[in-house]
C-alpha cells in the first residue's frame, strides 16, 4: 500500500505535486474526489482530500494525467460547521472550522 499522506509538507500553499492516484490509495485517506471551489467570482475544479487526522486538503489540476498541485488545507478536529450558502439549488455549502472557510 502507499503511505500516509505528509501532512507537515508542503506548508500551506506549498504546491507540491502529486497524482489523484498515489492520493487515493494513501492509507490515511478515508475520502477524495473532485468539486467545484466557489469564488467571488468563479468556480474552479478541485481534488479534495479527507484523512482520518481530520484534514481536508485540496488540490488544483496540474499538467500531466492525473497530477495535481497541492494549494491548501483545513484542520477539521478545531471543530468544524456546515452553512448553507443561499436558495439555489446547486448545492453550495461553506465549511468553516478553525477562524477559516472555503465555500464549494
Amino acid at each position: 500500500g502507499i503511505s500516509e499522506i505528509d501532512l507537515n509538507s508542503p506548508g500551506k500553499g506549498g504546491g507540491a505535486v502529486t497524482t489523484t492516484t498515489q492520493l487515493t490509495l494513501a492509507s490515511d485517506v478515508v475520502f477524495c474526489g473532485w468539486s467545484l471551489k466557489r469564488g467571488l467570482l468563479f468556480s474552479a475544479s478541485k481534488f479534495f482530500v479527507l484523512t482520518r487526522k481530520a484534514q481536508l486538503r485540496w488540490y488544483d489540476p496540474a499538467p500531466g494525467e492525473g497530477a495535481v498541485k497541492y494549494r491548501g488545507s483545513m484542520d477539521l478536529r478545531q471543530g468544524a460547521a456546515i452553512q448553507r450558502v443561499g436558495k439555489n439549488s446547486d448545492y453550495s455549502f461553506r465549511l468553516a472550522a478553525g477562524g477559516s472557510s472555503i465555500h464549494l
